[in-house]
């Protein structure tokens, strides 16, 4: 079962820690907690939060302010082409015309969905895992993966793990 690696607590800003359910465990011997890096609630959170797991995956380090608004905007751009060049693929999965629908898309603030993840993950050359967060016992909340994207494609490379509450994703780091 794919399951996003292990960070250091160094290398990403504390944003909001629990402990994880054990569905999410990484080994035996490690009890994994995780990390929730919060992008901004507007419209571009799953573009955001993509380009933040790629910086914290590839550089080690989270995106500034505005280095993480112009690779979110990119990537949504990027994965906008790739939807038009991929038409026959994505259609079936649009409601409408698709290029009304990539055009409206390629506006900031338009909210991505799995569409753009499936294209997302191909493009980013890496799977992309789903989580939510689900109530456990009293005051405790576990995650529950809800889907995945690019897994199976032949990479070995960790996967992007991003937290959707229902209207929005953060980038979701474990840490041991």
């Amino acid at each position: 079962m794919l399951n996003c690696l292990p960070v250091t607590k160094a290398s990403v800003p504390l944003v909001a820690t629990r402990p994880a359910a054990p569905v999410l465990a990484l080994s035996a011997a490690a009890v994994p907690s995780f990390e929730v890096l919060r992008v901004p609630g507007d419209g571009s959170c799953l573009f955001r939060a993509l380009a933040q797991g790629r910086s914290v995956l590839e550089q080690g380090r989270p995106l500034e302010r505005d280095a993480l608004l112009h690779d979110g905007y990119k990537l949504r751009q990027d994965v906008c082409e790739a939807m038009l060049a991929r038409r026959e693929d994505i259609a079936p999965f649009i409601v409408g015309r698709i290029d009304v629908y990539v055009d409206n898309m390629m506006r900031e603030g338009s909210w991505g969905g799995e569409p753009e993840l499936a294209v997302a993950a191909d493009l980013l050359k890496r799977p992309v895992l789903v989580y939510r967060l689900v109530q456990s016992g009293l005051f405790g909340s576990d995650l529950e993966k809800v889907s995945e994207y690019g897994v199976g494609k032949g990479t070995d490379a960790p996967p992007i793990c991003l937290l959707y509450s229902g209207n929005h994703y953060d980038l979701l780091l474990v840490s041991k």
